[in-house]
């Protein structure tokens, strides 16, 4: 469990750090593209926001699965 902490800790840091650096340029790339259309939408903060959520998900999910494994496994064998 400590070993699936820790490397959880880790990519959620990382994972959270890239959303809040890349959520302004996503706005502004999505805006200027958007502004080319006659028919267009507005950006709501729940997409940005959805995105990272299910970014996150998937990271933890994955490194709970990937230790997982790493501690039912057999040094021996590995």
């Amino acid at each position: 469990m400590s070993v699936t902490k820790n490397l959880s800790q880790t990519y959620i840091l990382l994972v959270a750090l890239s959303c809040i650096a890349v959520l302004p340029l996503g706005w502004w790339v999505m805006q200027e593209w958007l502004s080319s259309f006659d028919y267009r939408i507005d950006l709501s903060p729940f997409t940005f926001i959805s995105a990272c959520l299910t970014v996150l998900s998937i990271t933890i999910v994955s490194v709970v699965i990937q230790g997982y494994r790493a501690a039912l496994a057999n040094p021996v064998d590995v």
